[in-house]
């Protein structure tokens, strides 16, 4: 079991892709109950007929949307989210 985290920064914290204007993935605090559901509680809650780009139910908990900056800042103030991250396009290369 290898367990890998990404995380597209350089060791300044500058970003390494390119942000992509108004979207963001929304990372829950795991609290053992599914994230669809929490998913469609939150953007009712804060972004009125947002839907989400993708909803993450495995190694995290949470979701991709397209948001208003309101509905960003409220986001990352309620007790059951983790954290608000910027979406970003990135590219590897080998």
């Amino acid at each position: 079991d290898v367990r890998v985290r990404w995380t597209p920064r350089l060791a300044d914290d500058r970003q390494v892709g390119r942000p992509i204007p108004e979207q963001y993935i929304v990372v829950l605090k795991d609290d053992g109950t599914e994230a669809r559901g929490r998913t469609r509680a939150l953007l009712r809650r804060y972004a009125v007929d947002v839907e989400p780009l993708h909803v993450y139910e495995g190694a995290l908990k949470g979701f991709a949307a397209r948001l208003p900056a309101k509905a960003v800042e409220k986001l990352k103030d309620d007790p059951a989210v983790a954290f608000v991250e910027q979406d970003q396009e990135v590219q590897l290369s080998q």
